[in-house]
């Protein structure tokens, strides 16, 4: 990993054209993300972990209807090595910093699993995706985040982390590791002008899957809202109290969670929501530790 003293200072001049990178953008939740950024003016990289086809006709979409500029990207997010190149591949095109960092990738299928019946491949696969792979996604742009004076960094959680959730054992255990990732570089990262948050929505769904069923008072999430948050999150400036940390509630709300925390306080909730069915993350159906 690049030390962040090698960044070297944001050069004088005029300010460059803003940049955000949207980890899974070719699933339910990461697509509506990137919707919405290049909606609000933001020039995105659009990334799928095997799904270049997807993510290349996304760009185009948005090319098309936002006249923003997007770029087309594929790697797995469990792979050093590619996230590397990612990051060269990045400054080839003349993208020299990242003001956000969204990542909306994993690798839970939402299809609930008894612990004693969960394959242990599976487990460790979903850990990979969900875990290690933004750890690797924040340190290998780091540089970039860092070289654009004031960025934001937005990992996605789940309601079920704090507390767990019967039948996603992997998922509980990789989100309730991802909000101590977002506590901890938000420690280390802060006096480098990055802000980490946590954002946990509700269970979301793809439209064309909808649930067969959900616990009461437990109705599908609206993806549109999260994205919304997302986009106030990475647009906020500091001190403005939506730099705090947030969880998107069941019914498509966006909860603010209390003034006065520090940047990337991971969210808390009082209860753990117990659901079936799609996260809304990009999802991966091979068993390979990528994703599709």
């Amino acid at each position: 990993m690049a030390q962040i003293r090698d960044v070297g200072s944001v050069a004088p001049g005029p300010p460059p054209a803003r940049w955000g990178l949207v980890a899974g953008a070719t699933g339910c939740i990461g697509s509506a993300v990137a919707d919405a950024l290049a909606a609000a003016g933001w020039n995105l990289v659009v990334h799928s972990g095997r799904r270049p086809a997807a993510a290349a006709e996304i760009a185009r979409k948005l090319v098309e209807q936002y006249r923003v500029q997007v770029l087309p990207v594929h790697a797995d997010i469990t792979d050093a090595a590619e996230l590397d190149r990612l990051r060269e591949s990045l400054g080839e095109a003349g993208i020299g910093s990242l003001a956000a960092l969204v990542n909306c990738a994993t690798a839970f299928s939402g299809d609930l699993m008894p612990a004693s019946r969960l394959e242990h491949a599976e487990f460790r696969r979903v850990l990979d995706v969900d875990l290690v792979g933004p750890y690797l996604l924040v340190r290998e742009l780091l540089p970039l985040l860092v070289a654009s004076g004031a960025s934001r960094i937005v990992l996605l959680t789940t309601r079920v982390a704090p507390h767990g959730g019967a039948g996603a054992v992997h998922l509980s255990a990789a989100k309730a590791g991802v909000h101590g990732l977002v506590s901890a570089l938000a420690e280390e990262l802060d006096e480098y002008g990055v802000r980490m948050h946590a954002l946990a929505p509700g269970p979301v769904f793809a439209p064309d899957r909808r649930p067969a069923g959900l616990p009461p008072g437990i109705p599908a999430g609206n993806r549109e809202e999260v994205a919304r948050v997302v986009v106030e999150l990475v647009s906020a400036e500091d001190g403005d109290p939506v730099s705090n940390a947030y969880g998107a509630g069941n019914h498509g709300d966006a909860t603010r969670h209390g003034d006065g925390t520090r940047h990337g306080d991971a969210t808390r909730h009082g209860d753990a929501t117990r659901h079936g069915g799609a996260t809304g993350h990009e999802p991966a159906p091979d068993r390979t530790g990528g994703m599709r």
